[in-house]
């Protein structure tokens, strides 16, 4: 079974990305955020990371290498996802420190053999089912929905806590708020 695991600072499009996955023909974790320890140990075929997580926050070296391990050792197919610092300040009023988006685009320079595919933001809203076009080929995936259909074709029944934030309200790729 093949396993994705998306990465990405907060506020740069990981629960968008999330959500759209489940347009693949795979099992999708959407309960929110699963740890990268739990994730290899789930029957899910995709999980977001959680807030503790290589390319997503500020690590120490320890953290980082034993997830590092835990990566090459699953053969887990990492998507990245990165978003611009100052949209992902604006997203939230500053929510995200300067210090872990930092670390979360130095950790991809560093360790660039472990994610499959990197991606950002903005070229994911201009040109979805390209995007997901590309994913399918590289990691070998059957679509089974369009990603600029969003959110037409999604019946997922969220968690409370995932739904009543405004910020999750589901909206056209593009969309704004």
């Amino acid at each position: 079974m093949k396993k994705i695991y998306i990465t990405g600072c907060a506020k740069s499009g990981t629960t968008l990305l999330r959500r759209l996955m489940n347009a693949f023909d795979i099992t999708v974790y959407n309960e929110g955020e699963m740890s990268l320890e739990d994730f290899t140990l789930s029957n899910y075929q995709c999980a977001k990371r959680t807030h503790k997580t290589i390319f997503s926050n500020v690590l120490n070296a320890t953290e980082i290498k034993e997830q590092v391990d835990i990566i090459e050792k699953n053969n887990i197919s990492v998507i990245n996802i990165w978003r611009d610092y100052k949209d992902v300040i604006k997203s939230d009023s500053g929510y995200v420190s300067l210090k872990r988006w930092q670390h979360s685009v130095i950790q991809s320079f560093d360790y660039p053999e472990l994610i499959a595919i990197d991606m950002h933001y903005t070229k994911l809203i201009e040109n979805p089912d390209y995007i997901q076009q590309h994913i399918a080929d590289k990691i070998g995936l059957k679509i089974l929905h369009k990603w600029s259909e969003f959110p037409d074709w999604y019946t997922i029944e969220e968690p409370e806590h995932l739904t009543n934030n405004k910020m999750y309200r589901l909206r056209r790729i593009g969309e704004s708020k």
